[in-house]
């Protein structure tokens, strides 16, 4: 798996903070967790904006196109971009990335959003924690469904989260371990061991 860090568009002064979602439209992914949290905070009042990528396939959970009506005001995107370049270009124009999935192998689509300056907000298990260096796991790791209301709700009133150095040593934490230039060699070396091992007829 391999990323790159993504340089961060300027933030329109008064914007509100944007709500990423970088996932497959099925039911893995747990769209009625995240819906029903977006649906409480629209409830409560709070200014958002919603980006809502990833891919649809032919029948995606009814929450989406249930939900639609109630958050079109706080819809920016919707749907699956297929050109690179404008998928990372709106990845780092959103503030918060957040997952609510009960099964996960890796979490790539995660990382991208990271390294594109998106503070995470997952839930504590699957591969996040591993993902997620421990020191972090307190301010962008949540124990259950209804703790992301909660996490988002501070961030929307104006909690800061994750501070300017704390967003960067994590970035840099997940660039080391999973940037493009980090897994290039890893392949690389793997590569190389693969073709000595044939040479020595192992």
């Amino acid at each position: 798996m391999a990323a790159n860090v993504v340089d961060r568009a300027v933030k329109r002064p008064g914007k509100p903070l944007s709500i990423l979602w970088c996932h497959r439209w099925e039911y893995d992914k747990n769209p009625e967790a995240f819906f029903d949290v977006l649906l409480k905070l629209d409830e409560a009042g709070c200014a958002f904006e919603l980006v809502i990528l990833g891919e649809q396939f032919r029948t995606a959970p009814p929450v989406f196109g249930e939900s639609w009506d109630r958050l079109k005001p706080h819809i920016r995107h919707t749907g699956f971009i297929r050109d690179r370049a404008e998928y990372l270009a709106t990845l780092a124009e959103c503030e918060l990335v957040v997952s609510t999935a009960i099964q996960e192998n890796f979490g790539i689509a995660v990382v991208e959003a990271v390294l594109a300056g998106c503070e995470p907000l997952l839930p504590n298990r699957l591969a996040y924690p591993e993902v997620i260096p421990p020191e972090f796991h307190d301010k962008c790791l949540y124990a259950v469904d209804g703790d992301l209301f909660i996490c988002l709700k501070r961030r929307l009133d104006g909690d800061a989260g994750l501070s300017t150095g704390e967003m960067t040593a994590l970035m840099a934490s997940l660039e080391a371990r999973f940037g493009a230039s980090s897994s290039v060699k890893a392949i690389d070396d793997e590569l190389e061991r693969i073709a000595c091992d044939a040479d020595c007829g192992l």
